[in-house]
């Protein structure tokens, strides 16, 4: 059964202030109704769908959805993929009902359990639910509203309003990266709203992602995806890479590919032979490589001044611009927004990305002076840059 606390119940009064200042108490309390409404209920359902702006790049539109109950199942389902902890026992696997699966025991919290599955190959957020089933630390839970962009925010106001003929109780948080919206019904204390504005790369100079989201909670013990998950009929595979059929194979040998500068000359992998080469895919809609690409400009300053010979090649792929010329304009503001020395080419008709398996934005591979593949990241991670400083020491002194 799902932990639930021992507290009285907390209400919130029909007219609340209009505004209320950082750390007020009346927020956390009035918060308190909307952790507790999700900690007791005993099965939802929860459809979550956010459109993400970019900095110059098209809107993002994508969804998920949350389950919980009965007894201790709680998941979430990504579309092409899903993750159910039940009896203690984490998994995510593919989800069509003959996909492979990963497995491990659920150790700690939700959240720490499923990083730990993903064994640091990629890192993919949990949703607030999460959290708040757990009774984690407010911090905690509006970190999670955040998803990790806003840092550690806290309250700063809330009150009662109206927005198309529904009132809602409205809290306001913020911190130095930007500022957090969630809106929730006064009667089920559920959130059906939220909208937040965070800094690109924590710079002012980098733009503002901005992104607004729709949820629809409701209490249901429906079958589902997450409810009718079962390993029978399944393989078990050992890593993250294996599961989603992404990312190359450690060990092989890099294929030789040809690359496209902005100003449309022509070059092959090959041509770098010789050296240790650091590829780094990405795209204008990964929201992901506004954090990942200044990290590697890091690890390629640090490199620079240890005096590696090391290549940084950071590959623009899987584009859904109809001509070159659109393509490349919109990239270029893009990769300017970021002020980035690093080197920059156009995957040709995408055949590199196709060739490294890199599915899943942003991809890093590293290529030693053999041409052989020896480390692969797909996604982001905030402790990339060590691992990649630590790759490339052990490949120069191995030279």
């Amino acid at each position: 059964m799902h932990l639930r606390l021992a507290i009285a119940s907390l209400t919130v009064a029909a007219a609340l202030p209009s505004a209320a200042h950082a750390g007020d108490p009346r927020a956390e309390i009035a918060f308190r109704n909307i952790v507790e409404a999700y900690r007791n209920a005993d099965a939802l359902v929860d459809q979550m769908e956010y459109v993400v702006h970019m900095p110059g790049a098209e809107p993002h539109e994508d969804g998920f959805t949350i389950v919980f109950g009965p007894d201790d199942l709680v998941g979430v389902d990504y579309g092409s993929l899903i993750a159910v902890s039940r009896d203690r026992t984490m998994y995510f696997a593919a989800d069509a009902p003959d996909g492979p699966y990963l497995q491990a025991p659920h150790k700690g919290t939700y959240d720490a359990a499923f990083q730990t599955l993903l064994g640091g190959a990629t890192r993919i957020p949990s949703p607030p639910h999460v959290f708040m089933r757990e009774n984690a630390p407010q911090q905690e839970i509006l970190t999670g509203f955040g998803f990790g962009l806003l840092g550690i925010p806290e309250f700063t106001g809330f009150d009662e309003v109206t927005r198309d003929g529904r009132n809602w109780i409205r809290f306001e948080a913020q911190s130095d990266r930007g500022t957090l919206e969630i809106l929730a019904d006064p009667k089920t204390h559920f959130v059906h709203r939220m909208s937040l504005q965070a800094l690109a790369g924590g710079s002012p100079d980098q733009g503002k992602i901005k992104a607004e989201v729709q949820f629809n909670p409701r209490t249901e013990t429906s079958t589902n995806s997450i409810r009718a998950f079962t390993t029978d009929g399944r393989i078990r595979v050992d890593s993250v890479m294996d599961l989603m059929n992404v990312g190359p194979k450690i060990g092989s040998t890099a294929p030789d590919l040809e690359f496209e500068r902005p100003n449309g000359d022509r070059f092959d992998l090959s041509d770098l032979s010789g050296k240790v080469v650091v590829i780094d895919f990405w795209a204008t809609w990964c929201g992901n490589c506004f954090f990942s690409l200044p990290d590697l400009q890091k690890v390629a300053d640090w490199a620079d001044q240890q005096g590696l010979d090391v290549e940084f090649l950071c590959v623009n792929s899987r584009e859904k611009h109809e001509t070159r010329d659109e393509r490349v304009a919109a990239a270029t503001t893009w990769w300017n927004s970021l002020n980035l020395s690093l080197p920059w080419v156009i995957d040709v008709d995408d055949e590199a990305s196709r060739a490294f398996r890199a599915s899943s934005f942003p991809a890093l591979i590293v290529i030693d002076h053999e041409g052989v593949i020896t480390y692969a990241h797909s996604g982001y991670d905030a402790n990339l840059r060590d691992h990649l400083k630590d790759e490339l020491t052990k490949l120069h002194q191995a030279h």
